[in-house]
């Protein structure tokens, strides 16, 4: 393992022998849950009916503070930039800040492409009243 493979991910070798990884599915992919609890078929579940796939956040870095064996996140904790941050590490790389919105981590999204997103957009982003989970960027 590298420096730079530790940096990203210190939790790296627990969540492998959990049999995790230090990525996380989009549960709206599978399964998400209403207010009462109630499963409902996640909206980014058929690839074909899927809008804005190119736009569509597939697999998050896991939050540090996730356990090893975190297989998903949790859409719904995705509206708010405080419950964001226990669900995914926005700012893996770059320079560290209070509001951990100062550096950047990679994402994959629902077409296949990968991308270095910014914390301090993915921030915006929320504080304006998106959830990154449930709508395309």
């Amino acid at each position: 393992m590298t420096a730079s493979e530790s940096a990203l991910d210190p939790n790296r070798e627990s969540r492998k022998t959990a049999g995790g990884t230090s990525y996380l599915l989009n549960d709206e992919v599978d399964m998400t849950y209403d207010r009462a609890g109630n499963p409902r078929a996640g909206q980014l579940q058929n690839q074909f009916r899927m809008t804005d796939a190119s736009k569509r956040l597939l697999l998050f870095p896991a939050s540090l503070s996730k356990p090893a064996g975190e297989d998903h996140i949790h859409s719904g904790s995705m509206g708010r930039w405080h419950s964001l941050l226990a669900e995914i590490n926005p700012d893996s790389s770059g320079p560290v800040s209070r509001n951990r919105d100062a550096g950047s981590s990679g994402y994959l999204f629902a077409d296949g492409h990968a991308e270095i997103l910014a914390a301090r957009n993915l921030k915006a982003r929320v504080d304006s009243g998106l959830n990154i989970a449930r709508n395309p960027l």
